[in-house]
């Protein structure tokens, strides 16, 4: 039977969190929707009209920021929780003039690293250089930014280091434990990636980590923070760690080309990729990862535009795929044969 009664954000996220859901999307004439185990669900209640949403939303926003949506900005990011119950990352936009939003669930902390299956050759790259980059990186959605945090959380578990992440917006609080930790939130901290990071450089860091590479001057200036002596990590969207660093090569102009694959080649320790899966034991989702550890052999061919897999000697220990990963999901009975084969599929198209 349908629900007739208006929801509030707070109730839509209990909801959301009981369903196990990644995501929350609040769309004029439709129930609230939720993406469980990556599948998209409706709520069993009324259509919640424009009205409503609106109401939902500038109840966060506030009505000045949404009265901006279309006209100024295309978009607002903003934190929406409940206290002990949930945390999302709200983006509300406008569709046929009408407000709508996506809501990403965010954990409550940081999840272990062991019961995520974070890759240990991950886990090596952060604790074993001082400088360099570490690049996490996957499809929207697919817990890259939730891995950099576990990086991030095991070091401070067992570092007296200094962090500072700079992000759109925060999205998991860290609190200090062995290492001392700021975080910085864009627009309130900070205008712009590049600025904020121009700025951390004075703030004694050792560690780094940038909520995402989204231009050319972004990547200059993580590109020089590792080279200053930092452990830099960040985040791309792309399926591949080998799609990761074309996509890194090619932003560049082709005159520039050469001298960005040597620094590049110089400073990259590892890049890992993830899809998450609908796990077989429990309503949530567990990922199957890609990796590779960056040796002196693919530092020579990422400076030379060569293939990194054309190699007189085996890949470094550690290095996977992420078809490999989805086979020993299945083979540790984390997910189905149906779901393996399914990815497995997807990851050819």
């Amino acid at each position: 039977m349908a629900n007739n009664e208006t929801p509030n954000l707070e109730s839509l996220l209990q909801t959301a969190v009981e369903l196990d859901a990644s995501d929350l999307h609040l769309i004029p004439g439709e129930p609230p929707i939720y993406r469980v185990k990556g599948t998209l669900q409706r709520a069993q209640q009324d259509a919640i009209s424009a009205e409503e949403v609106q109401a939902i939303l500038e109840m966060k926003i506030g009505a000045d920021k949404a009265a901006r949506i279309g006209s100024e900005t295309g978009h607002v990011i903003a934190i929406c929780d409940v206290p002990a119950v949930a945390q999302g990352r709200m983006c509300v936009t406008r569709a046929g003039g009408k407000l709508n939003a996506t809501i990403r669930i965010l954990p409550g902390q940081v999840p272990d690293s062991k019961m995520a299956r974070v890759p240990q050759a991950l886990i090596d790259a952060v604790m074993n250089n001082s400088s360099g980059l570490i690049i996490t990186a996957g499809e929207v959605g697919s817990g890259k930014t939730t891995t950099a945090m576990m990086l991030l959380e095991y070091l401070n578990t067992r570092r007296p280091v200094r962090i500072v992440t700079i992000e759109d917006p925060i999205g998991i609080h860290l609190e200090s434990k062995l290492a001392v930790i700021t975080q910085q939130n864009i627009d309130t901290d900070a205008p712009n990636f590049g600025a904020a990071l121009r700025a951390v450089l004075r703030l004694d860091p050792d560690v780094l980590f940038l909520g995402e590479i989204r231009d050319i001057p972004t990547l200059e200036a993580c590109i020089t923070a590792a080279e200053a002596g930092n452990l830099v990590i960040t985040q791309l969207h792309a399926a591949t760690p080998e799609k990761v660093i074309q996509r890194i090569i090619d932003v560049y102009p082709e005159e520039n080309k050469g001298v960005f694959r040597r620094r590049l080649a110089s400073m990259l320790r590892a890049v890992s990729t993830q899809k998450l899966l609908p796990s077989a034991k429990s309503s949530g989702r567990v990922a199957a990862y890609g990796v590779l550890v960056v040796d002196k052999e693919m530092q020579r061919a990422i400076s030379d535009g060569k293939d990194i897999h054309d190699r007189s000697s085996p890949l470094p220990e550690g290095c996977q795929t992420i078809a490999q990963d989805i086979r020993q999901l299945q083979a540790e009975g984390l997910i189905t044969a149906e779901t393996a084969e399914d990815a497995l599929a997807s990851l050819e198209i």
